[in-house]
């Protein structure tokens, strides 16, 4: 579809960060002036560190939305020279803003602590207590100022893998025509899926073996960039004298390494209902199940979805959340936060991004299927966790973890598939929407907790200082495939990890898994309580980044520290697919 042929209505309004480019060379040019400007002072009271403080804030702020703009701008047509350009010179800049930053950390932990406490009483500082006390929080891992100041310049060339990564799979990959017999089906990146969900075993076989065959073509290149990233997050990781790569992502989040490690565990407790599940798959579809058959529906689609349909459901399965929430839902599809459909050269997927003081933009790449509503409640759902939290917190307490951001794009996406179960008008569409939330289980909690587990095992071999090659990435990442599906693997889907962009950031895709866990329990909650346990789910949504999450997600009556949010969702699954199979 071409981008000059869309309406209006359905791609994002940029203008509104900012006008034109010559406004945003004209940002840029002061942000840059801001940054050389940015020196070191001598924190001689309350005062001054305020002060500090605010002009830190505002600067990260300038350079944030730069950077926001540019890539967003880029991701519409990742073949604009000029929006490339721009997101190569936004990252430049936030690389220079954390260089002439890198002072900040340490002049204050230099302070005697009970100085610092003593100011942090005085109201002046009121605006950034918590800020600063993350920071003493995380004295052991802050270096001199010097070293923080190389870390923060050397943080260009770390992000250099997941840079060529996105460019080679966007622009370099070359995704050739799917052929079945005399009938040829194009594939993009967006396309695969819906390829792969195709009633005839022989497309989904085609369509697998040609997608992994264009990713075994770059396997190489791209096992040195994923060691490269992966060997920086190692670095970094001792550099702050973190004992792992893990301890330093989970660190600011203040995320025990223990639930990390309990999510596997609760995981590989419940392989066995995933197994089944499997094999049920294979019965109702007459196979024994290979994994190009994993996503086909056990049963047709009941409908197709196309946007306006898809805005309808979201809507009215967001009901249960108040009049406010539905107020705003409604102006997000009016105002253009939305660029809707798949264009040339756009970059694949879906996701939700933005910055405090302008709304949130979402991207979509819609395919008119039920799985595309399901898309939209995800990424509404985050892009109203951003609306509220910048409406009720400042700049610099607004952004959220990931951690708790799943949360919100999960809860959405349970309270459609609770709408949709409701509505089921036949048996036929019962079997699908049950399968639908076992399918959910499957890939968001499982297969992501497999990825997890595929990271620690690449960090861990790497800190060793074991070679991440591809043999050695295709042999690990096959075994663990066997061990989470119960099935023999084959030489395409030990490639997967080739193509898994989550890979480059990380220890990221653990938060899917509890994030649908405690999307599942409070979704639940508010189909039982109604307004109360809805009330209480917005002001987990209002806090942003004001409480840590584990404690902001107990607003909401949910304890992630524990985990018994995961072994429940698992537990309903293994009762779903039981379920399943009674009504096939």
């Amino acid at each position: 579809m071409d981008r000059a042929t869309l309406p209006a209505a359905e791609t994002w309004n940029l203008g509104e960060l900012y006008a034109d480019n010559d406004a945003f060379e004209a940002a840029f040019a002061q942000a840059q002036s801001a940054i050389k400007a940015f020196l070191p002072i001598d924190l001689t009271d309350a005062g001054v560190l305020a002060a500090l403080m605010t002009a830190y804030f505002d600067l990260n702020y300038q350079v944030e939305k730069l950077y926001v703009y540019a890539h967003l701008k880029q991701d519409l047509d990742n073949g604009d020279a000029t929006a490339q350009a721009q997101a190569d010179r936004s990252e430049t800049l936030a690389i220079d803003c954390a260089a002439a930053t890198a002072f900040l950390s340490p002049s204050i932990l230099a302070l005697d602590a009970a100085v610092l406490e003593g100011w942090l009483a005085d109201t002046q500082l009121a605006f950034c207590t918590r800020y600063v006390r993350e920071l003493v929080r995380a004295r052991p891992h802050t270096l001199p100022a010097e070293q923080e100041a190389l870390l923060a310049q050397s943080g260009e060339l770390a992000g250099t893998p997941k840079s060529a990564f996105d460019l080679l799979e966007t622009l370099d990959l070359q995704l050739p025509d799917v052929v079945v017999g005399d009938k040829s089906y194009p594939l993009t990146h967006a396309q695969y899926r819906v390829l792969m969900e195709n009633p005839d075993r022989e497309v989904r076989r085609a369509t697998y073996a040609t997608y992994y065959t264009a990713f075994a073509g770059h396997r190489n290149t791209i096992a040195a960039l994923l060691a490269g990233s992966v060997k920086a997050d190692n670095f970094f990781a001792k550099a702050r004298n973190y004992d792992s790569a893990l301890a330093s992502a989970l660190f600011d989040n203040d995320i025990p390494q223990s639930v990390y490690h309990a999510t596997i565990a609760a995981c590989r407790d419940s392989l066995s209902a995933l197994h089944e599940y499997i094999a049920l798959k294979g019965r109702a579809l007459g196979v024994t199940p290979e994994m190009f058959d994993f996503y086909v529906p056990l049963v047709p689609e009941p409908f197709a979805v196309d946007y306006d349909r898809a805005r309808e459901l979201v809507l009215r399965a967001t009901a249960p959340l108040g009049e406010e929430y539905a107020k705003v839902l409604q102006a997000s599809f009016d105002q253009r936060w939305i660029d809707v459909h798949e264009t040339p050269s756009k970059s694949p997927g879906a996701y939700a991004w933005g910055v405090w003081g302008v709304h949130p933009y979402v991207l979509l790449n819609h395919r008119d299927t039920p799985d595309a509503a399901f898309t939209l409640a995800h990424e509404m759902g985050h892009a109203m966790h951003s609306h509220l939290s910048n409406k009720n917190q400042t700049y610099q307490d607004a952004q959220y973890s990931i951690f708790a951001a799943e949360v919100a794009s999960t809860v959405n996406e349970m309270l459609l598939l609770d709408l949709c179960i409701r509505e089921a008008a036949t048996q036929q569409e019962s079997v699908y929407w049950h399968n639908f939330f076992c399918e959910s289980v499957r890939t968001t909690v499982l297969r992501q907790v497999m990825f997890a587990e595929f990271e620690l095992a690449i960090h861990t071999h790497a800190q060793g200082g074991g070679a991440l090659v591809h043999d050695w990435l295709c042999e690990t990442y096959a075994k663990l495939n066997a061990d989470y599906h119960g099935i023999p693997g084959d030489e395409y889907i030990a490639l997967e990890w080739a193509r898994i962009p989550h890979f480059y950031n990380a220890y990221y895709v653990y938060q899917y898994a509890t994030g649908f866990s405690a999307a599942v329990a409070i979704a639940n909650r508010i189909q039982r309580e109604g307004k109360p346990a809805a009330d209480d789910y917005l002001r987990f949504l209002s806090a942003g980044g004001s409480l840590p999450p584990i404690q902001a997600l107990k607003l909401a009556g949910v304890d992630l520290s524990t985990p018994a949010p995961v072994a429940d969702c698992l537990t309903l699954f293994a009762q779903r697919v039981k379920e399943l199979a009674s009504r096939l």
